[in-house]
């Protein structure tokens, strides 16, 4: 009935989770779209014998004094995958900065700023925009001024000029507007006369406009067989077990109880042929088993009993013999 009763759990549970509305959550990409910020550079060089050709690229040390004009080309650039109204607006600056350092720690003891461009706007079409601005900057009127300052100071602090590309794209979408600023920039020392030039790493950067959406699942009939049958099957059990199954008799009872006892105790029980042949008034009787196994165990003695016709204890008795005396114990009440 327990089995059955399971079986009838898990078969409702079955049909309740296949008849309940289900869904799944499923991302839907809206809009998507690529930013990227660089440059290019090439270091312009003053008539000398060691550099004829007058220009030199990218990744050199370069000497101050054959400087002519540094250019620089930097390039922005923002693309969606659908059509809506873009623009883009920049600047470029150059930061000239006087500063101390200790440990990791950095103070600026002057700055000034020489603009190139400010506040540029640009629109673009289908969905996508691109800024190109070149520069062409004398580096030396940049160590000029640091000179000065060094001078007014009366002190060598570190110095550097950065020339800082600067601005955002806005785009309005069917789907909100995105607003991605950018900032990128380019070292330039200006203490020593054999300098390297730092440029930061392009910036790249992808982005989306998602939503979450529930999409409802369909459960196939097929589905709804197996807790079915289940559920048939523990109905029919039920009604099966219900209808045939009766609780035990006194006898039954009786019987059961005695193989019980055998199965746990018949290592210290003795069949005989006859029952306890001791006087009326020589016999004990005992409460119950485990008060009879204390008896046997501390007389050193087994427990005793004979079978009657039906294979059970004659008159219900289980006893042990202790010489003239004998203690009992009736199982059939």
């Amino acid at each position: 009935m327990a089995a059955a009763g399971l079986l009838f759990a898990a078969a409702c549970y079955g049909l309740v989770r296949n008849l309940t509305p289900q869904s799944i959550s499923e991302r839907n990409i809206l809009y998507n779209y690529d930013m990227s910020v660089g440059s290019s550079y090439e270091v312009r060089l003053v008539e000398n014998e060691l550099y004829p050709e007058g220009v030199l690229g990218e990744d050199r040390v370069y000497a101050r004094s054959l400087i002519d004009r540094l250019v620089i080309d930097f390039t922005a650039e923002y693309s969606g995958n659908q059509e809506a109204l873009v623009r883009g607006n920049y600047s470029v600056v150059v930061i000239v900065e006087g500063y101390q350092t200790s440990g990791d720690s950095r103070k600026i003891i002057y700055e000034k700023s020489f603009p190139f461009a400010e506040n540029i706007t640009l629109n673009g079409e289908g969905g996508r925009v691109t800024i190109t601005e070149r520069v062409a900057l004398d580096i030396n009127e940049y160590k000029i001024f640091a000179d000065r300052a060094d001078q007014i100071l009366n002190a060598k602090p570190g110095r550097e000029a950065r020339v800082v590309f600067s601005g955002a794209f806005v785009a309005e979408t069917d789907h909100g507007e995105i607003k991605e600023p950018f900032t990128y920039s380019i070292l330039l020392p200006l203490s020593s006369d054999l300098f390297t030039i730092t440029k930061q790493n392009p910036i790249k950067k992808t982005d989306l406009i998602a939503e979450n959406r529930e999409i409802a699942m369909q459960k196939a009939p097929v589905s709804f067989i197996l807790p079915g049958l289940a559920l048939l099957a523990a109905l029919a059990a039920i009604a099966f077990l219900g209808f045939f199954v009766r609780q035990p008799t006194a006898e039954e009872l009786y019987r059961s109880s005695f193989k019980k006892i055998l199965r746990k105790h018949g290592s210290r029980m003795v069949r005989l042929e006859g029952p306890s042949g001791a006087p009326a008034d020589m016999r004990l009787a005992v409460a119950d088993l485990d008060s009879l196994i204390k008896i046997a165990d501390e007389l050193q003695k087994p427990v005793c009993y004979a079978l009657n016709e039906e294979g059970l204890p004659a008159a219900g008795l289980l006893y042990v013999p202790d010489g003239q005396r004998d203690y009992l114990l009736c199982l059939k009440k």
